[in-house]
């Protein structure tokens, strides 16, 4: 079966099932599209699917809880036939990176989510993206080996008019950040961010969770990823001893056995000024 878009039509809201959508609702973009709707009415119909007598939402999501907002009793949709729940995502899903809003974690959340569905759909997109490799290599008489099926970075890019470069970069972000750390910056300045995602998404997921606690600590020690694992590893640069008295102290911990340097920090501790220190000092670490 073809899929085909119907003419616009008017139905009760009450009818619309929105389902579990890839993207949060933002909160401001719906007061903002209620204020429209409100003043010159709904500017673009919301698409939906029929799925056992009920229409269920594809695209609009912001648009069909702004006229909810609105209290208005039906909306104008456009019904799509023809396509089942993958095609239905698809369609989501790039309807959100048509947007120019979408943050960067965001954006990266999209083409990982339609990455996933595009080899769903067309199995020979792995293959297509070696024989997409040879191309590039000039080398065309091997092309016939590889299946004709575009890899998903080559889809995307033509669907979305991005480059593939930035395509594959954006899923390589999502895939290697902690699913938790993830859940953590969503909605955060970090996550508008794409330069310090990319940081992030090169660490290990202990070192990503020690670092957002960092990056989203309100007068945290760095703003920067590089700074805060610098802050975390302690590779900060030494300053340079310029006082007498802890010059001297410095040069008899270096004079000192073993013993004796253990002795004195078994005597610091007993005291509990190590701890304390620590714990003003790094409170991350004092634990």
């Amino acid at each position: 079966m073809t899929m085909e878009i119907g003419k616009v039509q008017q139905i009760p809201l009450s009818s619309i099932d929105a389902g579990q959508r890839l993207r949060v609702v933002d909160e401001a973009h719906v007061v903002a599209l209620a204020e429209s709707i409100a003043e010159l009415g709904l500017m673009q119909a919301i698409e939906v699917r029929e799925v056992d007598g009920r229409y269920v939402l594809i695209a609009g999501a912001h648009r069909l809880e702004a006229a909810r907002r609105c209290g208005l009793e039906s909306v104008e949709v456009r019904v799509v036939s023809g396509i089942d729940d993958d095609e239905a995502l698809l369609r989501e899903i790039d309807e959100n990176l048509a947007r120019h809003d979408l943050n960067p974690l965001d954006r990266a959340a999209s083409y990982t989510e339609r990455k996933r569905v595009y080899e769903k759909l067309h199995p020979g997109a792995k293959n297509g993206a070696a024989g997409l490799q040879v191309i590039e290599k000039g080398q065309t008489a091997k092309i016939a080996i590889w299946t004709p099926a575009l890899s998903f970075a080559a889809a995307a890019a033509q669907e979305a008019g991005a480059a593939e470069r930035s395509i594959r970069r954006a899923v390589q972000i999502y895939e290697r950040l902690d699913p938790a750390v993830r859940a953590r910056i969503a909605g955060t300045a970090l996550a508008r961010r794409e330069g310090e995602l990319f940081k992030l998404s090169a660490l290990s997921p202990s070192e990503q969770a020690r670092v957002a606690d960092i990056l989203l600590a309100k007068d945290g020690p760095a703003n920067k990823v590089k700074d805060a694992v610098d802050w975390i590893r302690d590779r900060r640069a030494v300053a340079p001893v310029t006082d007498k008295w802890l010059g001297r102290m410095i040069e008899r911990w270096g004079r000192g056995s073993a013993r004796d340097r253990r002795n004195f920090l078994t005597h610091l501790h007993g005291r509990g000024e190590i701890k304390a220190f620590l714990a003003a000092q790094w409170p991350e670490d004092a634990e």
